[in-house]
């Protein structure tokens, strides 16, 4: 509950423009709006609530604090991934680039709590 709460289909939306096919980009990116659509539905349905983590408040306020600097990271990661592919990859991109996209994981895994 807590890590699907931390979930944002729009950032992952992001992410996803970055297939550049989009009939493979709609295909997978869709099994993952509905899938994440169901587990929503599903955990409240088991928990009663009416949003996911009502039963961790100081969590939801937690991950709401830091919300915005998370987005922001995000879209640092996306356009640093899209950098990097477009140059040929981690060898051929230029090293800061490489640095700055190592650290955003690093950044986001920290702020989620989890590396998975």
């Amino acid at each position: 509950e807590k890590v699907l709460f931390q979930s944002d289909m729009d950032i992952a939306r992001s992410y996803a423009a970055l297939v550049q096919n989009d009939q493979t980009r709609a295909s997978i990116f869709d099994k993952v709006q509905a899938e994440h659509d169901l587990t929503r539905n599903m955990i409240l349905a088991v928990a009663g609530g009416r949003s996911l983590s009502d039963r961790f408040p100081a969590f939801r306020e937690q991950a709401h604090s830091i919300a915005p600097q998370m987005a922001g990271v995000h879209r640092l990661q996306v356009d640093l991934l899209r950098q990097v592919r477009g140059a040929g990859g981690a060898e051929q991109a230029d090293p800061a680039d490489v640095d700055a996209l190592l650290m955003t994981i690093h950044v986001i895994s920290s702020g989620l709590g989890w590396t998975g």
